[in-house]
């Protein structure tokens, strides 16, 4: 199992027996991690990596988890960590994925990167977040089934944060 991002996921799924690998771009993030395994006596691979460049073997996992982490970027890069996903999972292998969609609240404000992508977002719970691309589900399939994933199923999760709307697409696919 890989997790991209905050390390919940890495965490549950080492106490839970997998073999399991995380990374993510900010050191700190990662100390957090491995202190929160170490003090709970959890083995994990955890490393401070960037997700465009990570050096796991083709065809290395059986599932990939990304929580809302592939969305912090432009769509370009995007595009290359869904494919980067795809050529590290095995045949067989599933992806899931939370991305955000364009009903959430902030979506359209702050600096418009390109279609759909912002950053400095002024409102909502992605206030301050950074960057992030709000999907519509016809892109996100079509991105998805362009790069060979199958048994694609995109649900939607539509929930309250105080007043301000989060809608996200939640992602199941399979290599």
């Amino acid at each position: 199992m890989l997790e991209w991002g905050g390390g919940n996921h890495t965490w549950y799924l080492a106490r839970e027996g997998f073999d399991t690998y995380g990374f993510d771009g900010s050191k700190s993030a990662v100390e957090k991690v491995k202190e929160r395994l170490k003090a709970e006596e959890l083995q994990a691979d955890v490393r401070v990596r960037d997700a465009l460049e990570l050096d796991y073997q083709m065809d290395f996992f059986d599932c990939i988890i990304d929580s809302a982490t592939i969305v912090s970027n432009m769509y370009g890069n995007i595009v290359k960590m869904y494919q980067e996903t795809y050529r590290l999972l095995k045949q067989g292998g599933k992806l899931y994925s939370i991305t955000f969609t364009t009903g959430t609240t902030g979506c359209g404000t702050g600096i418009e990167l390109e279609k759909n992508t912002f950053k400095d977002i002024t409102e909502g719970s992605l206030k301050g977040r950074g960057t992030c691309h709000f999907f519509e589900k016809e892109e996100l399939n079509s991105l998805l089934e362009t790069i060979g994933f199958q048994k694609i199923i995109i649900d939607s999760l539509r929930f309250t944060d105080r007043e301000d709307i989060v809608e996200q697409f939640l992602v199941q696919a399979e290599k």
